[in-house]
């Protein structure tokens, strides 16, 4: 047997292998590492049957995980905004964490969506931070309640959801004012080019 290339060649008439025999292929493990990323990454949240449609935009469920994430940023952003005018201790801190554990626009639907966000945020223990104001008026350190953090943003986030609701029923009345808009500057663009030519609009229509 001559071999040529990784193959192996055979003279005519001669059995494949010594003795006649077929070798016996065993199976081969492929290491973990050489699986697909894909089949790493955690399934995401799918909706149940009976909500889909098959009509429903190929990007659907992608877009729902970023209106969520949207919806968690602007949830924190408005706590933090009752805390400016309340607690700046609490204010300071909220700003570091929403820095240490910022909401992507990639990633799994658990980070995309804010969900890991509030998860870590509902397990974390309380914490403890200097206020600001300790030095100037003898302050004591002040104790953060994540829990309940997370608690209020959820709260917030129920209630920035209903009002977006009634905003996004807008989106068709939107949709044909700026079509309305269009035609308008349309035809006054064509009013003006037919007086300055000497003609009147649809002049061909009135002969």
């Amino acid at each position: 047997v001559s071999t040529h290339c990784g193959s192996a060649r055979t003279k005519p008439g001669t059995p494949p292998f010594p003795g006649g025999h077929m070798l016996a292929l065993r199976p081969v493990r492929v290491p973990a590492r050489a699986c697909s990323r894909e089949s790493e990454r955690p399934r995401r949240r799918g909706r149940p049957a009976h909500t889909r449609d098959p009509y429903d935009t190929p990007l659907r469920d992608g877009n729902r995980d970023r209106l969520m994430g949207l919806l968690t940023r602007r949830a924190v952003a408005t706590l933090r905004r009752y805390c400016m005018e309340t607690d700046p201790t609490l204010t300071l801190w909220l700003e570091s964490y929403m820095h240490e554990h910022e909401i992507p626009l990639q990633g799994t639907w658990e980070e995309v969506s804010g969900d890991k966000f509030l998860l870590d945020m509902l397990k974390c223990e309380n914490k403890y931070m200097q206020s600001p104001l300790s030095d100037t008026y003898g302050g004591e350190t002040h104790s953060i309640n994540v829990r309940e953090l997370a608690e209020r943003i959820l709260s917030i986030r129920a209630h920035l959801a209903e009002e977006w609701r009634q905003d996004l029923l807008q989106v068709k009345e939107d949709n044909a004012d700026l079509l309305r808009e269009c035609l308008l500057s349309s035809y006054k663009l064509e009013s003006h080019i037919d007086e300055e030519h000497g003609t009147t609009p649809n002049n061909d229509l009135l002969r």
